[in-house]
């Protein structure tokens, strides 16, 4: 049986406060989770 060994990947990004979604017609749920992951960003982890 094969080990899994488990891998991490650390990726930092900030955003610039004029960032917009490029989809004008985006739904508002994407909407609301673009708005919230630009507020959480900075704030800790994510994991996903």
């Amino acid at each position: 049986m094969k080990k899994c060994e488990p891998a991490f990947v650390l990726s930092c990004r900030s955003f610039s406060q004029n960032e917009r979604l490029l989809d004008k017609n985006a739904a508002s749920e994407t909407t609301n989770l673009f708005r919230n992951l630009k507020r959480l960003a900075g704030k800790g982890f994510m994991f996903g």
